[in-house]
């Protein structure tokens, strides 16, 4: 007979899969367990129960079949919010997951147009009180300006940038215009010569080449000569026998001008140099105090310049071939516009008039009054057609034009400075006929005030257009509406077509950026629906602007684009010691280790493993990262030095069975105050590693509640970090907070029950549990354990306490595996005693069989006090010493603490 104590004094690796329980040489073995439920191991090596939930708030959103998600929000340490993201709506809570309210006592709620479907597919990254919302629908920023107000807005990326050349040879486009100074419009046509412009392409960038045509202008006696466009190299000379001062002045705007060049002569001596100009600007001469003859030239060289236009109205129907833009880099000259019908003081082919008469033309009407047609004009100049209805409706107008023109549009809106109250226009439409016979009609087109409704009806011979409303009283409608006929505007001879063009990468047609960080103060973002294996990084500072400078600085932004032999698809880009994108195939790193970016030495772009990567946001647990594999496992990557790259490990090679026939849904780090990665499923449950490699710690656990985890969220608060979450309990959606276990805190203050109310002094009943009717709660008061069910949302207590807390019950639960065959490999043992290390622990049961635990007796040290936490060792013994060991079961299914340090077994071995 041989006696022998087995511990397991350590249990670091936590629960393992089944797959080792056949390694008893691997140090892994020693260390791990067979089950570990609803409880978690400590960086010290011993098993902590789990804290419970406790309740906060009803989610906003009661509709199962939507999605809600939370979100953390941290301005500052004593700034901190809980946001909750439904269909068409942002939630905001506090930092305990209370509701907040603005200064009229209502919930702050911000109003979006996220889909259900949407918010699951949201990505976030805050910049002090700014939280950016990715989303390849639209980019936007949830604003926090004080605790109760909180604005959403769409971010407008500007400069770019811009996709690759286009390269379809049959899309051309052109400008429909010349150069020079702009005007405060500065609107212009830009046309295709097939269609190609769509209502979603309103507000995009486009790049083009704007030729700059060679000029020379000259000033001969003293003042400001006129201006001269300018990109590039430009030639100044004089002429003549002259004494003076002769100035070149510059501008961006046309409207400020720096001096830049100042030419003196005193001795009749004329001049002859050249400059360069590296931003599109206007060039001028300011002739001061001149005595003599003078000739000052200044010539510019024929130049492209890629302008960058915005489109901002389309000229219907769709898809157009023309719209119109605003220069947001570039200058302009109105003037050299031919019928440009936006512009003021430009002919149009309909004549102007300058007095209240029809135009030439053939004016018929069905109303009796003399008065029919009546001419009034806005801006003075005569270019509008006018019409007066007086009389009962309904009523139409017909003007046939003498001379066949094409029609651009046409406006419909009430006159300025005529109440809408003067009466409604029902069933209005303008019917156009052409010489051919065949008609346009274009039906219920009225609106009053607001942005023009347009019309094009794409005709070269229109013949005549007849006006017809309907009113909804006899109202005199006198001067309340008009109609603008323009023809269409005379193309210049130098009009240039072009299919080197680039379209913006990010705009409502191509969809914008799936996800973003922040990398060496730039904003970096990558995955459009177009360009899913691209990358693109910020100007320095300035995190919507994605412009470059004509002569390249380092500041200036810069696209990168992922190739490789496999799919690419960016799913999360990281910005450590080096940007990292992980993609479907293969983990790059964008630059080396601590290397700076610069688009004058843009950063190499380096394969480093090939695990792939899920679409599910990683996150950064101190220096390294964890990220869900393609293979639904979990990942972690840091730079090796001694590699000269980025390696890692799976974190669930010891624990395979977690992760079988599940999917993970989210990952969240939790740093304070255990080291923890939480994990939640598809399924609705989560499971948690307590990570700390450089200790060798890689414990996993189950968390398991009785409901649905919906979505998880780490929001940091004072000195620890609190998940918060999303549940579903029988039809209930509710937002609760995992507390983290205080091992120190007195009997009476632990929550070990799910879905918890704290009530201090509830008398003899607890009310308010609606949300447990019919529902089993365990229930501990002062420190004692009772429960039992709730009915009409009311628990009549046994014991009336001073502090209670009610909840849905779980059970943590341990179980080792066979110690006996690690420690001795030889030794058949027969179990005379197990002892359990506890500290700060009560109400445990132990055995050998989970079918025949054996609660540990506590008995209190104070008659009517509840029994207090017990540190020691407790002694077990089976009550059969015939059976030979397998393992070691522990359970906790009260409110009460449990933490367990190490187990012994002792043996009566058989060698």
């Amino acid at each position: 007979m041989t006696t022998a104590d087995v511990a397991q004094q350590s249990f670091t690796m936590g629960e393992v899969s089944p797959l080792i329980a056949a390694r008893t040489e691997i140090e892994t073995y020693g260390k791990g367990l067979k089950r570990l439920t609803n409880g978690f191991v400590l960086p010290q090596g011993s098993i902590l129960r789990r804290g419970g939930t406790l309740y906060c708030e009803d989610s906003e959103n009661q509709d199962l079949n939507k999605n809600v998600i939370v979100q953390e929000f941290v301005f500052n340490e004593e700034q901190k919010n809980l946001l909750e993201f439904g269909e068409n709506y942002i939630r905001v809570l506090d930092s305990d997951g209370g509701i907040v309210l603005d200064s009229n006592n209502n919930e702050v709620i911000v109003t979006t147009t996220y889909s259900s479907e949407q918010i699951a597919q949201l990505r976030f990254l805050q910049s002090a009180d700014v939280l950016f919302i990715f989303h390849h629908s639209k980019t936007r920023k949830l604003i926090r300006y004080e605790k109760a107000v909180w604005k959403l807005e769409d971010v407008e990326y500007v400069n770019g940038p811009f996709m690759p050349a286009n390269t379809d040879e049959s899309i051309k486009l052109a400008l429909s215009g010349g150069s020079g100074l702009a005007d405060d419009t500065k609107e212009i046509y830009l046309l295709s010569e097939v269609p190609f412009f769509s209502l979603k392409k309103i507000d995009t960038l486009i790049r083009f080449p704007f030729n700059i045509p060679a000029k020379r202008i000259s000033l001969t006696s003293v003042g400001d000569s006129d201006s001269i466009l300018c990109f590039g190299q430009w030639t100044f000379q004089t002429t003549g026998n002259w004494q003076g001062v002769v100035v070149l002045q510059r501008s961006y705007d046309g409207i400020s001008f720096e001096n830049i060049r100042i030419f003196e002569s005193a001795n009749d001596a004329n001049l002859n140099t050249y400059g360069n100009e590296a931003e599109l600007c206007i060039l001028r001469l300011s002739v001061l105090g001149v005595t003599g003859t003078l000739r000052a030239n200044i010539s510019t060289n024929a130049e492209s310049y890629p302008a960058i236009l915005k489109i901002k109205k389309i000229l219907l129907p769709e898809p157009s071939v023309e719209v119109i833009c605003e220069f947001v880099n570039g200058i302009l000259n109105i003037k050299d516009f031919i019928n440009s019908p936006l512009i003021p003081n430009v002919d149009i082919i309909v004549p102007k008039m300058t007095s209240n008469v029809a135009p030439s033309g053939i004016v018929t009407s069905n109303s009796s009054s003399t008065d029919a047609w009546r001419f009034f004009s806005r801006d003075g100049n005569g270019d509008n057609i006018g019409f007066k209805f007086p009389g009962a409706s309904p009523k139409w107008i017909k003007y046939t034009f003498v001379n066949p023109v094409n029609i651009r549009y046409c406006i419909w809106h009430r006159s300025p400075g005529y109440h809408p109250n003067d009466g409604i226009v029902w069933n209005s439409n303008i019917l156009f006929t052409l010489s051919d016979g065949s008609t346009y009609t274009y039906s219920n087109y009225f609106q009053i005030y607001g942005e023009p409704i347009k019309f094009n009806c794409n005709a070269d011979n229109v013949i005549s257009m007849q006006v017809n409303w309907q009113t909804e009283s006899s109202a005199d409608l006198s001067q309340a509406l008009f109609l603008d006929v323009y023809g269409l505007e005379t193309q210049i001879d130098d009009t240039v077509w072009s299919s080197d063009f680039n379209e913006q990468a990010f705009s409502d047609e191509k969809g914008y950026p799936k996800l973003g960080d922040f990398a060496q103060d730039r904003l970096l973002v990558g995955n459009t629906p177009t360009q899913r294996n691209g990358t693109w990084l910020s100007k320095t500072g300035l995190y919507n602007d994605f412009g470059t400078s004509h002569t390249l600085s380092a500041d200036d932004s810069l696209g990168l684009t992922i190739h490789n032999r496999k799919i690419n698809e960016i799913y999360n880009l990281i910005a450590s010691t080096a940007v990292l994108a992980l993609t479907a195939s293969t983990e790059f790193s964008l630059g080396g280790n601590n290397s700076v970016i610069s688009p004058l030495n843009p950063p190499a772009i380096v394969p480093q493993n090939q695990n792939g990567s899920m679409d599910i946001p990683a996150v950064i647990a101190d220096k390294r990262i964890i990220f869900v594999k393609k293979d639904g496992h979990l990942q972690d990557i840091a730079y090796d030095f001694l590699q000269e790259g980025f390696d890692g490990n799976d974190l669930s090679i010891f624990a395979s069975h977690i992760f079988s026939g599940r999917t993970v849904k989210d990952i969240a780090w939790q740093k304070y105050p255990n080291d923890m990665l939480w994990v939640l499923f598809a399924d609705g449950q989560i499971s948690v590693l307590t990570y700390i490699p450089n200790q060798q710690i890689l414990a996993w656990t189950n968390f398991k509640t009785a409901g649905f985890v919906e979505s998880i969220c780490v929001l940091p608060n004072g000195h620890e970090d609190c998940v918060f979450a999303v549940t579903q309990r029988d039809g209930r959606r509710m937002i609760e907070k995992f507390l983290n276990p205080n091992i120190d805190d007195d009997v009476k203050d632990g929550v070990f029950v799910d879905c918890a109310g704290v009530y201090s002094n509830p008398g003899a009943q607890i009310s308010g549990l609606e949300r447990f009717n019919n529902k089993e709660v365990s229930v501990l008061s002062d420190g004692n354990v009772e429960g039992g069910i709730v009915s009409n949302g009311v628990y009549p207590l046994k014991h009336a306490g001073a502090k209670v807390i009610a909840g849905l019950p779980f059970e943590t639960e341990i179980e080792t595996l066979n110690l006996a065959a690690f420690q001795i490999s030889k030794l058949r043992g027969k179990v005379f005693n197990i002892f359990v290390d506890f500290y700060r622990s009560r109400g445990v049961k132990v055995g050998m069989n989970w079918d025949r635990l054996e609660e540990l007796p506590e008995l209190t040290d104070e008659l009517g006090q509840p029994i207090k936490l017990f540190t020691g060792f407790r002694k077990y013994s089976p009550p059969s010493v015939n059976s030979y060991f397998k393992s070691v079961k522990i359970k906790q299914d009260y409110p009460l603490p449990l933490c367990v340090t190490g187990i012994t077994a002792r043996l009566d071995g058989e060698n």
